[in-house]
């Protein structure tokens, strides 16, 4: 059973909800990676996780620069910032430079 028919099966989706979120980060040029169980799971035996954890990276440097949020939401934002920027270092010139600083 692949990945995606475990947690569709799982889910007791009529429609492949990943391969359609997939296909709108692709439509909408989305830089972003999935982590967590499902991740996870997409390089060792599946196991049953219901929640779906993804980083978008516009949405989590507007989310690092919010000064009201707690620090450890922002240090974790900056920490998928950086996760992101490891893997895909062409992402480096869509960083703020106040956030390289820090990275």
């Amino acid at each position: 059973m692949t990945e995606k028919t475990f947690i569709n099966s799982v889910s007791n989706s009529k429609i492949d909800v990943i391969q359609l979120l997939l296909d709108i980060l692709a439509k909408t040029q989305s830089d972003y990676c999935l982590i967590g169980g499902l991740a996870v799971n997409a390089y060792a035996e599946p196991v049953v996780s219901l929640d779906l954890d993804i980083v978008i990276l516009s949405a989590n440097i507007g989310a690092y620069l919010d000064q009201t949020r707690r620090p450890s939401k922002r240090q974790k934002d900056l920490a998928d910032i950086m996760r992101l920027r490891e893997v895909n270092h062409e992402l480096t010139e869509k960083i703020p430079l106040s956030i390289l600083q820090k990275l």
